[in-house]
């Protein structure tokens, strides 16, 4: 290997371990592949000139099995793709590209086991990546113990394992790479020889030092980042290095150390630094001491069983879902890469036939095991041929452990091949494959230790010398070219496009921040007015200066007036002020969405142009496309007479839209227009159209990018569209006069009819893919009964967007309240089983309205769907008011007053306040429990459910009787007027209210559930009333 050449690797190798920039892309390995494939091809240039100057048209070369079995790896997975043509045609962009750099990574894999040649070029190469693992060992620490990055600067709290990311992106595969080094640098510090010729003794000491002092600082990374599968690789490691270690470390030659005895002693005393220092470090992390925070860092404490029970069954949850994935196609898979689009459906498979892990529902896009995940894509064939791999890497390691002579060579092969176990273990539980650095490492080690200088042909195992001529030569030069090109055109084409993604995302998420800016200076700017009015009519807080209240003794009565007249003009100055700052922001705003609205469209929409298989760009231009100023554009379209707007055929959103979800729906509400111009107007037309495109953008979303909010999107706009087509509808009933109005009256009722099922498929599937899951979203369904009605419970939330647009006496409505009901009960007790709380109280007001008016119509029906009803909740009823006698609310009561009165004592404590006061205050406020107890036992549930049903019946879904959101808001202004009275000052005063006021909001879990769990037994009794 020539000088530039291998000085071509070592910048490769550096730069793909350290290359991070979060500003451009979100994920830390897409310009690291891109960079990989720009340095493969750079290679690839410099072996074509060297090659070029060779007089023959000939190449030999070495090729191992494990080249062999790697190069069919890589052919499986572009067999692969030709499921995701057949079925997903879509997607076969993205599909491809990841099995074209499968290939790439075998054309790689043969250059380092035929370049790599000699120990001194293989010892170089490996003190690169063992210094590119110092430098992320170093920036791991600052990481954990100051939230601070070299690469990033701030990236979150101390002491957070989840900080843990450094240039390679995650705290599981930063743990990965540095134990993956930790035998290199154990040889380091072993070895008497690295092969270098014309070394310096200094060099060599410097070396040994540098790698323990890597040693110890990679394995303090690995013992804070406490990921329990590299627990497990590295005691693997370990305990497989010393094994075979001393098993074949006798019968082998010895090479004369270039420094004698004195090296040898050097290695000794360094390797019992390494022990005693190694020990040290085991102990300090599993001990309560500043280093682990007190307790906050546990070795051991990783493997509570309550804590690895969950995570085992969420990770046995994504390899079950790969089975389910494989079944779809047993011998060839569903295609490389199909994973992350196919997880949500395969979950849902899974969780239907073992409801114990719906609790464990996590929105997975690898299946956190590479092995069940080539299963899965790649079929029987690549599962095969990775399992042969493996086993026969097995096989040869331990041929050669036998067949090394040299010792040194030895040492290195037994430290690369368990580096090489490290990875492996680790693919079990993750998949470090599908990152760089991680691959990359894996790739050196066993392309090298099956390569030529471990490996040769006259003793080798299952080794060959290949000899290219003529045409197979130029057939294979073509193929490694192409393979190439291609990738590095995919690779740097999906970077280009994430830098897109990434920058129209972030002006698309400014928008939201503006949004909620406009709405506090909207709602500001609606108090001044309120004020200025009531200044102009001396009224309210104003009341005061009227003439005849305004007095000041001992002073003439015309310098009263004139103080007077003063003091209204003073202050209407200082609220016209305000509120011209506060109109001024407005406008400002209103400059910024504008700004950022088209940005965060273009540049979302240039990430789809350049790759349509960027899903996440089209997920999120399906809320933009609902924007008013898009909607005022496709309004003026309209007018001009511009109907490809109707066929979405306009503009730039409708353009990135699948063929396959394009509609023309509307296209004869046009037609309307023109015959009879006062029947519709434009601006409507266009609100309906761009409802249907944010449709069409959702659905084509999926084809590369299964996200769960897209299902809940689907439904509220397909909901939204059944409910304007029906308004439509009423609003032209006068159309029933002559056969084209009919006509027309027809096409909107099929058009509501097909939004309306629409509305329903999507719903279902919404909780059909994701039941549960409220312990890690909460939105999903949350505890506190206000939140939950206002719109965090995804039951009562598909169920109210129902009944805004529908009977609910239609049979398609009963049926889908019926399917809603039985799902969340059937989520409910699954979780419950597992500890997680469960509360079947979403879709169950909205379902028994529904079937109080069915009674009006078909009692009998109505009857059996009571009784269905009863049974269906009572398993639910009869645990929940059995946990119900079980939560001490007198205790859960005081808890939470204990906080807020120790929250006083803080705040006071600031103040100066004295401690006599403070307890007073405290006193009064721990005193509330028995008031507070009394007021939710005494509480007539069941009275507040039938207020709720009565008011579901008149059309008011949001009413609600919560004491949780009483109790707060009753607190909040009783702990207010008691700092009153002990901090005059009205600044110190406010800012003490709104730090009590955090606090007093965080309501104990077992209040919301005790309001909970009696809310729904008040619902279980009235409901057997009802169906008596």
């Amino acid at each position: 290997m020539k000088k530039l050449e291998e000085a071509m690797l070592h910048v490769s190798i550096i730069v793909i371990a350290l290359l991070a920039n979060r500003k451009i892309t979100y994920e830390f390995s897409v310009p690291k592949y891109a960079f990989i494939t720009l340095f493969a091809l750079l290679i690839v240039i410099l072996l074509l000139i060297e090659w070029s100057k060779r007089n023959k048209f000939e190449l030999s070369l070495h090729l191992s099995f494990a080249n062999l079995l790697w190069f069919i790896f890589a052919a499986c997975a572009l067999l692969s793709t030709l499921y995701v043509f057949q079925n997903n045609r879509f997607y076969f962009r993205y599909s491809i590209d990841i099995a074209l750099y499968t290939l790439l990574t075998a054309f790689m894999a043969l250059y380092f086991s035929n370049r790599t040649r000699s120990r001194d070029v293989i010892t170089r190469l490996l003190l690169t990546f063992l210094a590119s693992g110092m430098v992320v060992a170093i920036d791991s620490l600052l990481n954990f113990y100051t939230g601070t990055s070299i690469f990033f600067g701030n990236v979150g709290a101390p002491f957070d394992r989840v900080t843990i990311r450094s240039s390679v992106g995650n705290v599981i595969f930063v743990t990965n790479y540095l134990g993956m080094l930790l035998p290199v640098s154990l040889y380091f510090i072993i070895s008497n020889n690295y092969g270098w010729k014309n070394a310096k003794k200094k060099e060599y000491v410097m070396v040994k030092i540098f790698s323990l002092v890597y040693f110890l600082l990679a394995l303090i990374v690995i013992a804070i980042g406490q990921t329990r599968s590299e627990y497990i690789a590295l005691a693997i490691m370990i305990f497989l290095f010393v094994f075979f270690y001393l098993i074949y470390r006798r019968n082998k030659e010895r090479e004369e150390a270039p420094f004698g005895e004195q090296l040898k002693r050097f290695n000794r005393i360094i390797f019992v630094l390494l022990v005693i220092l190694s020990i040290a470090v085991l102990v300090v992390y599993n001990t309560d001491n500043p280093l682990t925070r007190y307790g906050t860092v546990s070795l051991l404490g990783r493997f509570a069983p309550q804590v690895f029970a969950s995570n085992a069954e969420e990770r046995l949850l994504a390899w079950l879902s790969a089975v389910e994935q494989w079944k779809k196609s047993k011998w060839i898979g569903t295609g490389i890469g199909t994973y992350q689009i196919l997880a949500i459906e395969e979950l849902a498979k899974v969780m239907e036939k073992h409801p114990r892990f719906l609790y464990v529902w996590n929105n997975f896009k690898r299946t956190h095991n590479d092995y069940f995940q080539v299963l899965g894509e790649m079929g029987v064939l690549g599962f095969v041929t990775l399992l042969v791999l493996a086993v026969l890497l097995g096989v040869y390691a331990l041929n050669r452990f036998k067949k090394l002579k040299s010792f040194e060579d030895f040492l290195l092969f037994l430290a690369m091949s368990v580096g090489f176990v490290g990875f492996m273990v680790q693919s079990f539980f993750s998949f470090p494959g599908h990152l760089l650095p991680n691959s990359l490492l894996a790739i050196f080690y066993a392309a090298v230790a099956t390569g030529v200088h471990f490996n040769p042909i006259e003793n080798g195992f299952l080794s060959w010398r290949i000899n290219l001529r003529g045409f197979k030569l130029a057939v294979a030069l073509v193929l490694a070219l192409f393979t190439v090109l291609s990738t590095t055109y995919l690779k740097w084409n999906y970077f280009v496009s994430e830098v897109y993604f990434k920058s129209g995302n972030s002006s698309y998420s400014f928008l939201a921040n503006l949004e909620g800016e406009k709405n506090r200076l909207e709602q500001l700017e609606k108090t001044l007015l309120t004020r200025l009015e009531e200044l102009e009519n001396l009224s309210g807080p104003f009341v005061n200066l009227r003439p005849e209240n305004f007095k000041i003794e001992n002073l003439d009565p015309v310098e009263v007036e004139k103080r007077r007249i003063n003091q209204i003009v003073s202050m209407r100055t200082s609220i016209t002020n305000d509120l011209e700052k506060v109109r001024n922001g407005l406008k400002e705003i209103q400059r910024l969405q504008q700004q950022h609205s088209k940005l965060a469209m273009e540049n979302l929409l240039k990430s789809v142009k350049l790759n349509h298989t960027y899903g996440k760009s089209h997920f999120y231009l399906a809320s933009l496309a609902l924007r008013g100023e898009r909607i005022s554009g496709l309004t003026n379209a309209l007018k001009d007479g511009k109907t490809s707007v109707l066929t979405q055929n306009y503009d730039d959103y409708q353009s990135v839209i699948a063929p396959q979800f394009k509609t023309s729906d509307l296209l004869f509400l046009m037609d309307l227009r023109r015959s009879n111009p006062n029947s519709i107007d434009e601006s409507t037309i266009a609100y309906l159209q761009a409802m249907i495109d944010s449709c069409a953008l959702f659905k084509t979303s999926l084809l590369s990018f299964n996200e769960r909010n897209t299902y809940k999107a689907l439904a509220a706009r397909y909901a939204t569209l059944a409910g304007a087509i029906k308004q439509l509808r009423r609003q032209l009933d006068y159309l029933q006069e002559n056969e084209t109005g009919k006509a027309v009256l027809q096409k909107l009722e099929g058009l509501y009819e097909k939004y309306r099922d629409e509305f329903i498929y999507w719903a279902k599937g919404t909780v059909y893919r994701l039941p549960d899951s409220w312990n890690r979203y909460p939105e999903w369904k949350n505890p506190d009964t206000l939140r939950a009605i206002q719109g965090e419970d995804i039951y009562r939330v598909l169920a109210v967007q129902l009944a805004s647009f529908e009977s609910l006496t239609n049979d398609k409505a009963i049926e889908f309240l019926q399917y809603l009901a039985r799902k969340e009960i059937w989520a409910c007790e699954a979780v419950a089983s597992k500890g997680v709380w469960g509360v079947p109280d979403g879709a169950a007001l909205i379902y028994l309205v529904a079937v109080q008016f069915l009674r009006a119509h078909d009692p009998v029906r109505a009857n059996e769907l009571l009784q269905t009803m009863r049974e269906d909740y009572k398993p639910s009823f009869e645990r929940i008011a059995s946990e119900l006698q079980r939560l001490d609310l007198k205790k859960t009561i005081d808890e939470y007053l204990q906080n807020v009165s120790k929250a006083i004592e803080r705040i006071l404590s600031k103040e100066n306040v004295p401690s006599v006061r403070i307890k007073s205050v405290q006193s009064i406020v721990e005193g509330l429990s028995d008031q507070i107890e009394s007021q939710f036992k005494s509480a007539d549930w069941k009275m507040a459910i039938n207020n709720e049903l009565t008011a579901i019946q008149g059309g008011d879904v949001n009413k609600a009787h919560s004491l949780v959101s009483s109790l707060t808001s009753a607190m909040i202004n009783e702990v207010q007027r008691l700092l009153s009275n002990v901090i005059k000052d009205q600044n110190k005063l406010n800012q003490a209210v709104q730090e009590i006021k955090v606090v007093v909001n965080n309501v104990p879990m077992a209040l919301k559930l005790w309001e909970r769990y009696s809310r729904f037994v008040a619902f279980y009794n009235v409901l057997e009333e009802v169906s008596q």
